[in-house]
């Protein structure tokens, strides 16, 4: 039997598969390819309008990173010629 999920849980899963989003789209840089800090803050609150007050903020822009991260290593793993685990495409 599976267990519910929290509000909680549900939202840090959301936020984690919109920064996978944001960072396919290639949002979240500056014009000289840094990652742009004050951007990523904007970017989480459009996806993120509405956040309940029983729901951790801060919790959910940390998955909401998380996700933006492991689509960067993702990427860059792609763009090198090899799976994200490391074999050889």
């Amino acid at each position: 039997m599976r267990r519910k999920q929290t509000a909680q849980e549900k939202t840090n899963e959301r936020a984690y598969e919109d920064g996978e989003r944001c960072r396919r789209k290639g949002l979240g840089f500056t014009s000289k390819g840094k990652y742009d800090y004050a951007a990523w803050r904007r970017y989480f609150k459009l996806g993120f309008r509405k956040i309940y007050r029983w729901v951790d903020v801060d919790e959910a822009y940390d998955a909401w990173v998380q996700g933006w991260n492991d689509e960067d290593d993702r990427l860059t793993a792609l763009r090198a010629g090899y799976h994200p685990c490391g074999r050889p495409i």
